[in-house]
């Protein structure tokens, strides 16, 4: 019996025979449907279900009041659709895959259920709306389904298996397997979540017979895909599992198209966001940033790209989740306060309020994450480096559970990462460590950097100031220091303000290079000329308009400020530590690392 349309108690669509042709079928389709949705407007027929007595397909608008099987299984190249399921010659050409809905129909209705859901065939899939609506609504259909059928087409059963090596040659040249482990269905996207989703799941083989159920072979499936027993047992949450581990669950498996491999997750994340295909690589960006909205979950930032690496920066997104494939033991740290200030997407990145970070001297800045490895009490932290926008991650295929030596840990601050980076941005970060003002004591114990306007610019890894990268040089750039200068317990609190600035009306010794100057005072809080109160000004350490008028009248009147060009150095020597000096080196090439000016100030104290 050629497959029909049906409506619910709210709607009929009869077809007494489908005798139209293909072509006229899906006009007609195509007709009722858009009366269907002006009729109902926003209330349009959620789910199409399959009578499985009577194999219509019939519209209902509320599924959680109706009982039905749903059927999970692997696309072969030949599958009947939504347009077929009105045309039985269509469904007779694809008599392989109508066989198979025929199957999960008389499966479904043996217990004693009137409807049974394909996704084959129960999804329009030529209308993009209904397609973006079944998709975002699937979790939900395999979760509230009655029993859900695996169909498992390339599993020999067990009489074809047998025990002969003669049994596993001929399995094995018509591309069936043995063992349920090896099931193409364990490595497809779209399976994860017709997986977890479902209460009751029984297995079949690729001649219908049952090898068991979801209950049964729960301790074996575990150890195929990684899922914690008490998920697959439905005793806990989907949300109870950190992100890291989620994402690791679909690191090993593919889809057909690339944006499906995010698709395929909105559910485990129990997101909600419309399908655009053709956007590629940007629907897993556009799942974190939706996952970035409703949790402060760290662990979505601990993945690990594979080496070699092709680019030395990174953003704080991943680009697959085949990145999280060595963080399936990530686990909460239960020793630390999870991270509760807020995080959300900004035109920056990603911003974390009130983050607090390390640096280690000797490898750099990090950032905690708030998880560790099941087997051990480290934390895991990225590895970040300061830019003009704010930070990058770098060292992007490891994480970062050990160091040489404890990390001193900073004031909280808002940071911002960008989510992924552009060409343009890692042209500017390939330049960036050759555009700095860099600030060097000849005793680091003795002359300390307590405070600097502008922060946002402060680079505490390499203690110098980031300069914009452009082709001129430096511009004119105005900062403030708090230094701390003694030794001991005796120790005396000094303000160093500089200007540093490219003067193109000068000529410089090379040839097309700017005549770069440099002007500096250090002064306590009480010599200024104005006697402005600079302490007050570390406590929101941005640069305003009133900071830099009062840098520039200071040096104004500071007729002792030394100017000059490339490789000299003034040195004042100091009359407060005898032997110690502050160094300032101002490194600003222009296109490469062969080309440029380095200069280097020495200031007295």
């Amino acid at each position: 019996m050629p497959p029909r349309y049906k409506g619910s108690e709210t709607q009929t669509l009869t077809f007494s025979r489908c005798l139209l042709s293909c072509k006229t079928a899906r006009a007609v389709i195509l007709l009722i449907s858009l009366h269907r949705r002006s009729q109902f407007d926003s209330a349009s027929v959620e789910m199409w279900l399959i009578n499985t007595k009577t194999l219509e397909l019939e519209s209902v608008t509320d599924h959680e009041r109706v009982e039905y099987a749903i059927l999970s299984h692997t696309w072969d190249e030949v599958e009947v659709l939504f347009e077929d399921m009105c045309d039985s010659a269509a469904a007779a050409r694809k008599a392989n895959s109508f066989k198979k809905i025929k199957t999960a129909c008389r499966l479904a209705e043996q217990r004693g259920l009137r409807y049974a859901w394909v996704d084959t065939c129960c999804i329009d899939k030529r209308s993009s709306a209904e397609l973006s609506e079944a998709i975002n609504s699937m979790f939900r259909w395999y979760r509230d389904a009655a029993i859900c059928f695996v169909y498992l087409s390339d599993l020999a059963s067990d009489g074809m298996a047998g025990d002969s090596i003669q049994h596993s040659q001929d399995n094995l040249a018509s591309g069936l397997v043995e063992s349920i482990d090896q099931c193409r269905w364990f490595s497809r996207g779209w399976t994860l979540q017709e997986l977890i989703a479902p209460r009751h799941i029984i297995f079949y083989d690729r001649e219908w017979k049952e090898r068991g159920t979801k209950e049964t072979l729960r301790e074996r499936i575990s150890a195929i895909t990684s899922i914690e027993l008490r998920i697959l047992a439905h005793t806990a949450p989907l949300d109870s599992v950190n992100i890291a581990k989620r994402m690791s669950w679909a690191a090993k498996r593919h889809t057909t198209r690339r944006e499906d491999m995010a698709y395929c997750l909105l559910g485990i994340f129990d997101i909600n966001m419309p399908m655009l295909y053709g956007e590629g690589k940007k629907a897993f960006l556009r799942l974190q940033e939706e996952i970035c909205r409703r949790s402060r979950d760290l662990t979505l930032f601990a993945w690990e790209l594979s080496p070699p690496l092709e680019c030395q920066y990174h953003g704080l997104f991943a680009q697959h989740p085949r990145n999280f494939a060595s963080v399936s033991d990530l686990e909460r740290d239960a020793t630390r306060m999870p991270y509760t200030s807020e995080l959300r997407l900004s035109n920056k990145g990603i911003w974390l309020e009130g983050m607090e970070l390390g640096l280690n001297p000797e490898v750099g800045l990090f950032m905690s994450l708030g998880c560790c490895r099941s087997d051990g009490p480290d934390v895991a932290h990225i590895r970040l480096i300061k830019t003009m926008e704010g930070y990058v991650r770098v060292d992007a295929d490891r994480l970062f559970f050990s160091f040489p030596k404890d990390l001193t840990w900073r004031l909280p601050e808002d940071v911002y990462i960008p989510a992924s980076l552009s060409s343009d941005d890692l042209r500017r970060l390939e330049i960036q460590p050759t555009h700095m003002i860099k600030i060097a004591s000849s005793d680091p114990t003795a002359i300390q950097v307590v405070g600097t306007i502008p922060h946002d610019f402060w680079d505490p890894e390499n203690s110098a100031f980031l300069l914009a990268c452009t082709l001129n040089g430096v511009g004119d750039y105005r900062g403030l220091m708090e230094l701390s200068i003694g030794k001991g317990a005796v120790r005396a609190k000094r303000y160093l303000m500089f200007q540093l600035y490219a003067d193109m009306t000068r000529q410089s010794k090379w040839d097309g290079r700017p005549h770069i100057a440099m002007k500096h005072k250090i002064v306590d809080a009480l010599s200024t000329r104005r006697r402005l109160d600079i302490g007050e000004w570390f406590k929101k350490p941005k640069m305003n308009r009133q900071i830099q008028e009062a840098i520039v009248e200071e040096l104004e009147v500071n007729d002792g400020a030394p100017e000059g060009e490339g490789f000299f150095t003034w040195d004042f020597g100091t009359a407060e530590i005898p032997g110690s000096h502050l160094s300032v080196f101002v490194d600003v090439r222009q296109t490469s690392k062969s080309k440029g000016q380095a200069w280097a100030f020495v200031l007295s104290c």
